[in-house]
């Protein structure tokens, strides 16, 4: 819910957030490009990696921020070239769990909380 937004006209804005209540770090599913602040988009059917950020909000740009990426064999730098299709009936996003089939690579990749990390 909220995800479905558009830069120009604010619906929400919000992403898949995988984090404790008050935590410090979240990691999120990035669909969008490294940097741009907006980082998840419902309507794109590719991921290029799984994003930590400090900012629970699209309209602020990050700091110290990283993204890695799941693959299976050649290994592909940038996140253009390694990005994976991915289908929303292949995904489970709760606050504290997140998982998703990464076609393009054939993969599972899952993501879940713990007291100071993921």
């Amino acid at each position: 819910m909220g995800t479905q937004s558009k830069y120009f006209l604010s619906h929400g804005n919000v992403y898949p957030a995988i984090a404790l209540p008050w935590g410090m770090i979240f990691w999120t599913p990035q669909t969008g490009e490294m940097g741009n602040g907006w980082q998840y988009s419902y309507t794109d059917d590719k991921i290029r990696g799984f994003k930590q950020t400090h900012m629970p909000s699209l309209w602020m740009n990050d700091y110290g921020q990283f993204s890695i990426m799941p693959v299976t064999g050649e290994l592909k730098i940038g996140e253009d070239k390694g990005a994976s299709w991915v289908s929303h009936r292949l995904q489970i996003a709760k606050p504290y769990y997140y998982s998703a089939y990464l076609g393009d690579h054939d993969v599972t990749t899952a993501i879940t909380t713990t007291e100071h990390a993921a």
